[in-house]
């Protein structure tokens, strides 16, 4: 089983839109440009077009993309992504977006009534970049990263405090408590 997994520090803050960055953004301008190049239907990859085409008529919000063949497309882009997904992702969404729009405007008119937000997920291989649980570390924080493995035993985080201690400027006393 293989899954892409982003691990980074602020995901919660990615931007997901065009709409989110001002017009002066020239270098999101221009990796939204670069994507839209790519994912453009006139550019001959069959495959793509067919995959953006079934996620239409399937009215996904999700198109997993080729790590190879964004690899043999531009490989100076594909490494990019692969040591900085936070910066290039947002710009590939804004694509993905503005690309569903020019193939069929009725799904991206309801998409937009809804609120769904397109994205692009990956698949394929992924080089040094293709790890198990055990090889992840933290060289791969902030990484675009695939991790093979099988899901043994799930269960929830639950972070304990063992001792806590509040202080009130106004009657400058503490108070502590342990659990």
């Amino acid at each position: 089983m293989s899954l892409w997994y982003r691990i980074s520090q602020h995901s919660s803050s990615l931007l997901h839109s065009i709409a989110d960055i001002p017009a002066t953004d020239n270098d999101f301008q221009e990796k939204v440009r670069r994507f839209l190049n790519y994912l453009d239907p006139e550019r001959g990859n069959e495959e793509i077009e067919e995959k953006l085409r079934n996620m239409i008529a399937k009215e996904e919000s999700r198109v997993l993309i080729d790590i190879a063949d964004l690899r043999e497309s531009d490989a100076k882009l594909c490494q990019e992504i692969m040591s900085r997904p936070a910066d290039y992702l947002p710009a590939f969404d804004s694509a993905l977006e503005r690309t569903v729009g020019n193939i069929s405007p009725d799904y991206a008119k309801r998409a937009k009534e809804t609120k769904t937000r397109f994205a692009v997920g990956f698949e394929g291989d992924f080089g040094a970049h293709q790890v198990n649980p055990r090889s992840l570390n933290s060289s791969y924080v902030n990484k675009l990263v695939a991790i093979n493995g099988i899901v043994t035993k799930c269960s929830l985080v639950r972070p304990k405090i063992l001792k806590s201690v509040h202080y009130c400027e106004v009657s400058r006393d503490d108070a502590a408590g342990e659990t």
